[in-house]
């Protein structure tokens, strides 16, 4: 089975997020790394990541993760390009919805 791994970086109110998607083409594996080492905010992403995981493990559909997650405000928000970006949550939200558009795009014949 051949993985394929894409890392997206967005920028947020606390540096930038990295978000490391696996796929087969189904998501598979989520990695998640805050642009500061080490603290709270490392370990928050680090378990964050752990039970997103868990969850597609389980079968839950990746759209319902991004639901969740999309529009959660934090006391510092940022713009990239256009777009508002609520929180670091918010900022995941859109990289899983990004990533399954563009799934979908390609899986068109």
């Amino acid at each position: 089975m051949i993985f394929t791994t894409e890392t997206t970086r967005v920028k947020t109110g606390c540096g930038h997020l990295y978000v490391t998607l696996s796929t087969d083409p189904a998501l598979k594996h989520v990695s998640l790394i805050l642009g500061k080492t080490g603290g709270c905010a490392a370990a928050f992403f680090y378990s964050l990541a752990k039970v997103i995981n868990l969850a597609v493990s389980a079968g839950v559909d990746m759209s319902e993760i991004s639901k969740g997650l999309k529009g959660i405000g934090c006391p510092s928000p940022t713009w990239e390009g256009n777009q508002q970006i609520l929180s670091c949550s918010d900022a995941l939200s859109r990289v899983i919805e990004q990533h399954s558009q563009t799934m979908k795009t390609n899986s068109r014949p």
